[in-house]
């Protein structure tokens, strides 16, 4: 955690105390010495960090494709389509194609690739999702099972990443 500002990290009443008392590990508080005045009081601007332990997280659920983001046009907002699907996910199995442009993930719209991870942020493998999809002119609803694919291995070969 990393804090930067004037109130928020001094020593006695704010942010490392209450952090302090809360969280067990090392913080540090960091006061400028530059001569310059850097917040309310010449030299109280401070930076608060916390050293946490290391955390391994679960592993994210993939749909195993490869996809491509369109900006936006005149004709049409911008969109995220399938360029590719990873013979290691369930993509195929559940139907989908390349060519298919993702509209929505459970009810949540889809725009940008980022829209798309933040939709399957807290999926975990072996769950399922369901996609809305234009496919040429036909929007379809798809159910894909999220897999759990190593890093290099979710990549089909050719992805630019691999």
């Amino acid at each position: 955690m990393v804090l930067a500002g004037t109130g928020h990290v001094y020593k006695d009443s704010a942010m490392p105390p209450r952090v302090a008392r809360r969280v067990d590990g090392r913080q540090s508080v960091l006061i400028a010495n530059n001569g310059q005045v850097t917040g309310a009081k010449k030299g109280w601007q401070a930076d608060y960090l916390m050293f946490t332990e290391d955390v391994e997280l679960p592993p994210a659920g993939k749909i195993g494709v490869i996809l491509k983001e369109e900006e936006k046009t005149e004709n049409r907002p911008s969109r995220v389509e399938i360029l590719d699907i990873s013979s290691l996910g369930k993509a195929d199995e559940a139907g989908l194609q390349k060519g298919d442009v993702i509209l929505a993930v459970d009810n949540a719209q889809i725009a940008t690739i980022g829209d798309l991870k933040i939709a399957l942020l807290d999926k975990k493998p072996g769950e399922t999702v369901l996609l809305n999809i234009v496919r040429k002119d036909t929007m379809l609803d798809i159910k894909v099972e999220l897999s759990d694919m190593e890093k290099a291995a979710m990549m089909p070969p050719g992805h630019p990443k691999r």
